[in-house]
């Protein structure tokens, strides 16, 4: 028997296309050439993501985590001892005077952290 004509295997996969479109059953020849489509698909996306982690391109999110966690922790640290340094400096500051700005310094960053949340 052999192949049918280029015509009718054209309008054969025209047709998959159009039932695979309406949602209805494609022969499972056709289903094989889609699974073997997407697997493709996943395998370059796969490597290209590969690549874009080689060339530095893409970074670990846990990495990145860590490191904001860190550059926050500190940006913290200094931002509470603002009170310290600056009764140091600035020796006509009341007790009170240092005890208002950590008590701001200290809500601002609370407000902070819960509009994270």
């Amino acid at each position: 028997m052999g192949r049918p004509p280029i015509g009718e295997r054209a309008m054969t996969e025209a047709e998959r296309q159009r039932r695979r479109r309406k949602g209805a059953a494609v022969p499972a020849e056709g289903v094989a050439s889609a699974a073997r489509a997407r697997l493709a698909n996943a395998q370059a996306e796969h490597a290209e993501t590969k690549v874009k982690i080689l060339r530095g391109e893409l970074l670990d999110a846990g990495d990145v985590k860590a490191a904001w966690y860190a550059i926050l922790t500190l940006a913290r640290a200094r931002v509470l001892a603002v009170p310290s340094r600056l009764q140091q400096v600035t020796p006509h500051l009341t007790a009170s005077d240092i005890e208002a700005l950590d008590r701001e310094l200290r809500e601002a960053l609370s407000e902070l952290a819960d509009d994270q949340r």
